[in-house]
């Protein structure tokens, strides 16, 4: 693994590549919106910023008028309870393991705005984390 360091300057120059390899590769998706995008953001690491970047993804693409459903699988549901807060909605009483078990996802889904949908993250997810690292093993 390589490791770059660099200074306050160096970065801002080194950010500014990055946001346009970024940039040029939405104006591509854009381009053609036939085409379904996945983007998991998965770390096992916690205080990475996982919640925030998919906030802030959300609130993007919903700008940019991409239609997206954003599931949060997170135990802890702070990307659930960040846009809840930010877009005044009530949480629905059938969370995402009770979906999954009674094979409808559809009455978890939160709509949030004309683009952008959210599947609730939930602690009682536990229950599906187990079965599934059971069936794993």
């Amino acid at each position: 693994m390589i490791q770059y360091y660099y200074t306050k300057k160096e970065w801002g120059v080194v950010m500014e590549k990055e946001e346009l390899k970024i940039l040029e590769e939405l104006r591509r998706i854009l381009s053609n919106k036939n085409e379904a995008i996945v983007i998991l953001n998965n770390y096992f690491k916690g205080g990475v910023g996982k919640s925030k970047l998919s906030t802030m993804f959300a609130y993007l693409t919903d700008k940019l008028n991409l239609k997206v459903l954003m599931i949060d699988k997170d135990l802890q549901a702070t990307l659930t309870k960040d846009l809840a807060k930010t877009f005044k909605v009530e949480l629905p009483r059938v969370n995402f393991y009770e979906g999954l078990k009674n094979g409808n996802l559809a009455s978890s889904i939160v709509h949030l705005t004309d683009n952008l949908d959210l599947i609730p993250g939930t602690f009682y997810l536990v229950p599906f984390t187990e079965r599934v690292g059971l069936n794993y093993e």
